[in-house]
């Protein structure tokens, strides 16, 4: 079977205090994934953010709370999305500090 040069998922959160991203096979259990350049993160505390290896990379303050957020990896184009190219695997990766979250995988890709 040929690899999908685009994965998306979504997960539930029940949180208004997380991390959400990608990360390359290598991280050790228990790394921050926001603190790291073997990964990328969305962080939801005070404010959205976007960190890679401990800078924030863009940050807004954003009055809503989703409770889905889907992350799309575009291998081919080199693209991390999130939604209300290396040849290595990415895999989520989350931190929560309180709260839940359920994922949702295997999902059709948003065109």
């Amino acid at each position: 079977s040929q690899k999908s040069d685009r994965n998306y998922w979504e997960v539930s959160v029940y949180s208004t205090s997380y991390s959400e991203g990608v990360a390359f096979g290598d991280i050790p259990k228990g790394k921050n994934i926001r603190q790291t350049s073997r990964s990328w993160a969305f962080d939801r505390d005070r404010w959205y953010s976007l960190q890679h290896n401990g800078h924030i990379v863009f940050q807004e303050e954003i009055n809503t709370h989703p409770s889905k957020i889907g992350v799309l990896v575009d291998h081919d184009s080199g693209q991390l999305s999130f939604y209300n190219d290396d040849a290595q695997t990415l895999y989520p990766a989350f931190s929560l500090w309180k709260g839940s979250i359920k994922i949702h995988s295997g999902l059709v890709c948003p065109n």
